[in-house]
């Protein structure tokens, strides 16, 4: 991560949940794609599915 240590993040417990909820909206976004739009999830195997890492917060 720019601009920060580990131990700096490790310390701010904001910028964790900041962190943590971008993880949540990839995930849902992620799971939204693959169930809406089916064919196009298919054809662009690049977007994560339901087994991607920030999907488990979902």
């Amino acid at each position: 991560m720019a601009g920060i240590t580990k131990t700096e993040f490790l310390d701010a417990r904001m910028i964790q949940q900041a962190v943590i909820l971008n993880l949540i909206v990839i995930g849902e976004a992620a799971v939204q794609i693959e169930t809406e739009f089916p064919d196009y999830a298919r054809d662009n195997p690049a977007i994560p599915g339901r087994n991607c890492a920030a999907c488990v917060f979902a």
